[in-house]
């Protein structure tokens, strides 16, 4: 039997300035999902997206962070390139997001129409604008050293898990700025990841109760595409209420799903996300005699169209 193909989304800490501005300035659908997509959100919070993510006062190297732009831009470089893959006719028969990257897989299964997506989209994002602020820093080291280490367990939540030897913490900025020191104290990198919230930590629990409210009056339909969850770490078939806030509050189980999937199956993996970061975090989970293959397509680097034209020739 042929691999089954499994879009994959990331998220927040996943975007920068410029992301997608291969695809974005010469590929001709692309570009109209983005200004479509954008339109909707406009629509909303009354600003262009489009002008955050492809300013020309903006250079990539700068930070990109501010959640009332980078939850819809996020959004809007994945779907287009879902889009622009559905009608290359590269269908998933699976979905894996990551963080608020399942919003786009709930997008893509068809749980809600793109539109009530988006509203819900927005409606999160604003509400953790009101929260404390705090950050996340990726730590590239054995998950172990959080549980066995007091400067990071007392003072710092435990965010995800996305490979042996890469873990998540979120915290105010002062209990980062300790952590760091701690860590270059001990030779162990870390990286400060762009964002203005501890996502995935209780600092951002004053959104919850308002956003958990409003989303109680929303109706989900079961996920056409098997719905692979990030937050769980395992296939489920229905969005429950309150699952567009788990995915942001709950640590992130990528490992877990990983190993979930790869008991059972190879696989075909594509990274739909703006940098590449869960094909790489794929490619640490893999064991040596696994057949499933890896394809990222958006990376920080350029060459977007190459990656999309070298994947699009393997498949088809």
């Amino acid at each position: 039997m042929p691999q089954k193909i499994i879009f994959m989304y990331s998220g927040q800490g996943s975007q920068y300035f410029h992301m997608g501005s291969d695809l974005f300035e010469n590929h001709q659908l692309f570009r109209e999902q983005i200004f479509f997509l954008n339109d909707i959100v406009s629509g909303i919070i009354g600003e262009s997206v489009i002008d955050q993510i492809y300013s020309k006062a903006k250079k990539k190297s700068e930070l990109f962070n501010r959640t009332l732009y980078t939850h819809p831009a996020i959004f809007m470089v994945e779907m287009a390139l879902t889009r622009v893959l559905l009608d290359e006719g590269i269908t998933p028969d699976y979905v894996f997001g990551s963080s608020m990257g399942e919003f786009a897989s709930a997008a893509c299964s068809g749980v809600m129409e793109l539109e009530g997506i988006i509203d819900i989209l927005m409606k999160q994002a604003q509400a953790l604008e009101l929260c404390p602020k705090g950050g996340m820093l990726a730590i590239l080291e054995k998950p172990a050293l959080y549980y066995n280490e007091a400067m990071l367990c007392e003072h710092s939540e435990l965010a995800g898990i996305n490979f042996d030897s890469h873990f998540v913490v979120s915290g105010n900025d002062d209990s980062l700025k300790n952590i760091i020191a701690f860590l270059k104290a001990k030779s162990i990198n870390y990286q400060l990841l762009p964002v203005l919230q501890a996502f995935h930590s209780s600092l951002i629990e004053p959104a919850g109760y308002t956003f958990v409210n409003y989303l109680a009056q929303k109706d989900f339909e079961k996920p056409q595409k098997r719905f692979i969850s990030g937050v769980y770490g395992k296939e489920i078939a229905d969005i429950s209420d309150t699952y567009l806030w788990e995915i942001v509050r709950k640590p992130i189980q990528f490992q877990e799903a990983v190993r979930a999937l790869e008991q059972n199956n190879n696989y075909i993996y594509i990274d739909l996300g703006p940098s590449g970061t869960l094909a790489t975090f794929l490619k640490y989970n893999l064991k040596q005699e696994s057949d499933s293959k890896t394809f990222g397509i958006i990376t920080p680097f350029g060459q977007d169209l190459k990656n999309l034209h070298k994947m699009h020739d393997f498949l088809l």
